[in-house]
């Protein structure tokens, strides 16, 4: 298994893989939407253009030079950084890549008074589980209604 921060050269080699990821975790977040090519490569794309303008960052885990997760990451603020997207392949999953890409993250931060800010969807279970094990507390709550649903 190797580790590291990942480059644009790496991203391109690896489009297919990262898109695979990519809709791996958009499956679990909104589990009851159909997620577009064009939506998931707008999503590739824009990775490509935040690594090139050097304005994200991504920690990459491979197995036998197969990308099995990564940790997208930027500076939000000078103190806050926001993790876009993480994600391990459900294969993988359990074998401690996430712990290990986490703590890549955290010593990789330029100032330990930085905060470390994300999103999770209510129902990926085993995400939250996870966050909560690395000391991450929820916040706030986003709440949605259908407008098919009258409702109230």
């Amino acid at each position: 298994m190797r580790f590291y921060e990942g480059t644009l050269e790496d991203i391109k080699n690896n489009k297919n893989t990262i898109l695979n990821l990519m809709i791996q975790s958009l499956k679990i977040t909104f589990s009851s939407i159909e997620i577009s090519k064009d939506q998931i490569n707008s999503r590739f794309n824009n990775l490509i253009t935040f690594i090139e303008n050097g304005e994200a960052k991504i920690l990459l885990a491979e197995d036998n030079k197969i990308i099995c997760g990564y940790l997208w990451y930027f500076y939000k603020k000078k103190n806050l950084i926001h993790i876009n997207s993480f994600v391990v392949d459900s294969k993988y999953r359990g074998k401690g890549i996430g712990s290990t890409l986490y703590n890549m993250l955290y010593d990789n931060i330029q100032t330990k008074n930085a905060k470390l800010e994300l999103q999770v969807s209510s129902n990926n279970k085993e995400a939250i589980n996870f966050y909560e094990s690395k000391g991450f507390s929820p916040v706030k709550l986003t709440m949605t209604k259908s407008l098919n649903d009258k409702g109230g």
